[in-house]
């Protein structure tokens, strides 16, 4: 094999996109599922596979409304820091 060969060959295989796979069936096809934890209120969404159903991710279904809740406590706190450094310049 020259070198041109062989240049193909790897820019062939760089152009290759990541296929998830079950690691259990080697189903291709994944859908979210719903679940509650034994003992627990809060539900979970599961990313599982189509085909047997083994999970291979746990989604919050909580979590923006959690996202939400600590973006608003973030700008609460800065705007009372804002506040608090005019207040302190204003007295200078």
């Amino acid at each position: 094999m020259n070198q041109g060969n062989a240049k193909i060959a790897v820019n062939a295989r760089s152009r290759r996109t990541a296929i998830s796979t079950c690691i259990k069936c080697g189903g291709q096809k994944f859908e979210i599922a719903l679940t509650q934890q034994t003992g627990s209120a809060s539900r979970l969404s599961l990313v599982q596979c189509a085909s047997c159903g083994t999970p291979t991710e746990v989604i919050d279904p909580d979590l923006p409304i959690r996202a939400n809740w600590f973006e608003r406590l973030i700008i609460s706190i800065d705007n009372k820091l804002a506040a608090l450094a005019k207040t302190l310049t204003d007295s200078n």
